[in-house]
């Protein structure tokens, strides 16, 4: 299996660590308009900044999964 070591400062590098960031800031979501509008419009940029569809779905992925934790017994 080939290993890539991501070169420091390179645009994975930079999306990764961003997309982490975004990770930890949001992680726990909260019951209040507020939080949910800031982490549309973070994810937003995110996936505007890196314009990939790969970034794209980072970022659908992680509101699909912090809305599932928000409301555990609509995913089942």
């Amino acid at each position: 299996m080939a290993e890539v070591k991501f070169l420091k400062e390179s645009e994975e590098w930079l999306l990764f660590k961003e997309y982490y960031e975004l990770c930890q800031k949001y992680w726990k979501p909260e019951d209040h308009d507020e939080y949910w509008y800031s982490l549309i419009e973070a994810a937003n940029g995110f996936s505007k900044k890196y314009g990939t569809d790969f970034a794209r779905m980072l970022a659908k992925g992680l509101i699909d999964e912090l809305t599932r934790k928000h409301n555990p017994k609509d995913s089942k």
